[in-house]
């Protein structure tokens, strides 16, 4: 079966650990495109964070899958095809648990994300790299007195990322939060994260939705993913393609391991499985 939508991570995946994708990644996924592939972003960021990250391939990207596969665009349409949230009631109590524990949060709405101030004054804290860390900075919106804020607000939430600086501690909340809060979805993309969606937003489950809407089974996709929250898309792709920085446990099962996101693991998996398809 010939391969028609590509879904592509992009944190630890297309990007580098500089928050960069390389040339010879964006150059393929060019080639795809021209090739009549359909090359989707799925993605923990924002549409917005995706755009920067993306540059100037961003325009030619009809379809994303943003926070976590908690939704779903048509970006030429300016259409959302999928949505799961977290109701005001869920967030209120993953915030009251979060708040007794050495963390800091930020809340993630559809066109912003918002942090405690004072967590923002502390992230240098919890170990993130400079690529990502500059990243993460020019995305928030700092909230005094961000309880109060959130509660007279009353809206539904599309995430909460929550960032620790003890990695045994987040292996302990990655089990302990979705004991807790069992309605939710917990995932992870980076070794210093956790990530709370709605139960029905997951990569995998967007994908399917995104594939029904576009008329492809999913044998007709190639996914390539990197960490915990790639899982649910990987598991259901016609090719599953993990990083050469995944754990064991991503690559456990995948159709290929491709080079590291630092080494272009996306152009080589594009040109092992897709090539250059214009003469065919």
């Amino acid at each position: 079966m010939a391969i028609k939508l590509l879904a592509v991570d992009l944190d630890g995946t297309l990007l580098n650990d500089e928050g960069r994708a390389s040339d010879q990644d964006i150059t393929a996924l060019r080639t795809a495109i021209e090739n009549g592939i359909v090359v989707v972003p799925v993605t923990g960021r924002h549409v917005q964070g995706a755009g920067k990250a993306l540059g100037a391939l961003f325009p030619l990207i009809g379809y994303i899958i943003a926070v976590n596969g908690a939704r779903a665009y048509d970006l030429q349409k300016n259409e959302t095809l999928y949505r799961a949230d977290i109701s005001p009631e869920e967030a209120e109590a993953v915030f009251d648990y979060l708040d007794s524990l050495p963390v800091i949060y930020e809340a993630f709405l559809d066109d912003q994300v918002m942090m405690p101030s004072e967590h923002l004054e502390r992230m240098d804290m919890f170990s993130l790299n400079p690529g990502r860390m500059n990243g993460f900075r020019a995305s928030i919106r700092p909230i005094e007195h961000f309880r109060i804020a959130m509660k007279a607000q009353r809206m539904p939430l599309v995430k909460i990322q929550v960032l620790f600086n003890n990695p045994q501690f987040r292996l302990e909340q990655l089990q302990a939060i979705p004991k807790r809060f069992p309605q939710l979805n917990v995932t992870s993309a980076h070794s210093n994260n956790a990530e709370i969606s709605g139960k029905d937003a997951s990569k995998g489950k967007a994908l399917q939705v995104l594939c029904s809407h576009l008329g492809f089974g999913l044998d007709e996709t190639m996914a390539i993913g990197d960490n915990i929250n790639d899982i649910s898309m990987l598991k259901i792709a016609g090719i599953s393609v993990a990083m050469g920085n995944a754990s064991r446990e991503i690559c456990r099962g995948v159709s290929y391991v491709t080079g590291s996101n630092n080494e272009s693991g996306v152009a080589k998996a594009i040109a092992r499985f897709l090539g250059d398809r214009r003469d065919r």
